[in-house]
């Protein structure tokens, strides 16, 4: 995935670079977070648990502070993903 130009492979590789290990679960939810900007988080939940009923709340809500710490999504009262963290440089 070195040479990835996705929003999608920037994200998961921004994670990995920050020390984290990338889960199945984490890559539904950065998905549906691309697929659905400005929903809350607990539809976020829901939008996940439609493609994965194995995913917890509690990991859809620690992936998207994972994302807010690193500084890639905004938590107001919806989710956000900052795609000016992604523009070539």
């Amino acid at each position: 995935m070195g040479n990835c130009k996705t929003t999608y492979c920037l994200i998961l590789n921004k994670l990995r670079a920050a020390g984290h290990r990338i889960t199945e679960q984490q890559r539904i939810v950065v998905r549906e977070i691309l697929s659905n900007q400005n929903v809350s988080t607990k539809e976020l939940f829901y939008l996940v648990r439609e493609k994965n009923s194995n995913v917890s709340q509690a990991s859809v809500y620690r992936t998207v502070r994972k994302l807010e710490n690193l500084g890639l999504l905004q938590r107001k009262s919806i989710l956000s993903i900052d795609a000016s963290q992604f523009q070539a440089s």
